[in-house]
């Protein structure tokens, strides 16, 4: 209900990027694609849903992950931007654009 609430959007939005919850994470990233909020708006429910997601990781449903993906691959415009927004704060952890980090540091020989 405070979402829906313009004087309380942000500190809702807030709140929920602390909350470890797939709910709370798809909340967010609902909130980061509705046209009829304020850019500013948007873009706090897109910083808590990054805030969440590196705290908490990826919490999301791959449902709902393959839909913003598929928003973002048939929209034009400003769904196009949101969606693209979310799939940004995703790619980090996407593996395969991951640095790879060693399992031990690299030892040389003392001979």
């Amino acid at each position: 209900a405070a979402l829906g609430t313009a004087e309380l959007h942000d500190q809702a939005a807030t709140l929920l990027g602390v909350i470890g919850s797939p709910r709370a994470q798809e909340m967010l990233a609902i909130e980061a694609e509705r046209q009829d909020l304020s850019a500013d708006q948007r873009a706090a429910a897109l910083a808590a849903l990054a805030t969440s997601v590196d705290r908490h990781g990826l919490l999301l449903g791959c449902g709902h992950v393959r839909a913003v993906a598929t928003r973002y691959t048939l929209a034009a415009g400003p769904s196009r931007d949101a969606a693209g927004a979310i799939l940004e704060v995703l790619e980090p952890l996407d593996p395969a654009r991951r640095a790879l980090r060693p399992d031990a540091p690299l030892a040389r020989p003392t001979r």
